[in-house]
């Protein structure tokens, strides 16, 4: 497992926790997360109770929450790129989805159990392997040369990601402005003036969208090159004229090692 990408999910889980407490008007003493581990080998009894996992050995990592819960007709919808149930500007509706997304691409499993106002629990099955790791992910990186010394303004709207994403980054040499959304990104500039190598940001954000922060940033900084995020695939951003063909795209969830090699070979390319 790739551990920035276990993390991520950590950090989600649990900002998700941390908000659903946040609306349970209950004592502050009976308000609690717990975070799990422990190993399951799945037999067909199991695989009933668990519908759709395939039988096997798994770590499951559980988090639970003594929040709100979920009400039962949305939990179907709840993995859903976008969906959301919290109040305009207090979340993008994309830390579920980016953790099923993680999930999936590694060949795992995620399930919740929740009842209004009995608080929840995400498991999430991850498949065991018996094969060791051929290089730890960081001695790996390094080996390619990943690292950087350049200036990178990140704008991403869900805290979460972007708190992940720039602390990486970060390890790996490169300063970091980070900004909440476009217009706190040019207000920022406009404010502080700052030497900027390289922009990543998301492209779906409310009142100013990625393309038109992208825009703006090329009249302040014209050998700036921007990278652009999504929960969205790219060829449906394309069709929908979000996106134009060619631009450098990157969907979320993506890993530290995918966002490291875009940033070196969008950067190197311009200099070489």
């Amino acid at each position: 497992a790739d551990p920035a990408q276990i993390e991520q999910i950590l950090i989600n889980l649990v900002v998700n926790a941390r908000d659903a407490l946040q609306e349970q008007a209950v004592e502050s003493y009976k308000k609690q997360i717990m975070i799990k581990t422990e190993t399951q080998d799945i037999d067909d009894y199991l695989v009933k109770e668990r519908v759709g996992i395939q039988s096997g050995v798994y770590i499951v990592i559980s988090v639970s929450d003594s929040g709100v819960g979920i009400e039962e007709d949305i939990k179907d919808r709840i993995f859903e790129p976008f969906f959301t149930t919290k109040e305009v500007n207090k979340g993008t509706g994309l830390g579920l989805a980016t953790v099923y997304g993680i999930v999936k691409q590694n060949n795992g499993y995620i399930f919740v159990e929740s009842e209004k106002g009995q608080g929840s629990t995400f498991f999430v099955y991850w498949p065991v392997t018996s094969e060791e790791p051929q290089t730890e992910l960081a001695q790996k990186i390094a080996e390619e040369n990943l690292e950087g010394r350049e200036t990178i303004l990140f704008i991403e709207d869900d805290e979460s990601v972007r708190q992940f994403a720039c602390q990486a980054l970060r390890t790996f040499g490169y300063t970091i402005i980070e900004a909440l959304n476009g217009k706190n990104a040019l207000k920022l500039i406009e404010r502080e003036k700052p030497r900027i190598d390289f922009a990543i940001t998301d492209l779906i954000m409310p009142e100013m969208d990625g393309r038109a922060v992208g825009q703006e940033l090329q009249k302040l900084f014209p050998n700036i090159k921007t990278l652009y995020v999504s929960g969205y695939a790219h060829d449906h951003l394309v069709k929908d004229g979000a996106l134009e063909p060619g631009i450098n795209f990157l969907q979320k969830p993506y890993s530290i090692q995918q966002l490291l090699k875009m940033i070196r070979k969008m950067l190197d390319a311009r200099t070489g």
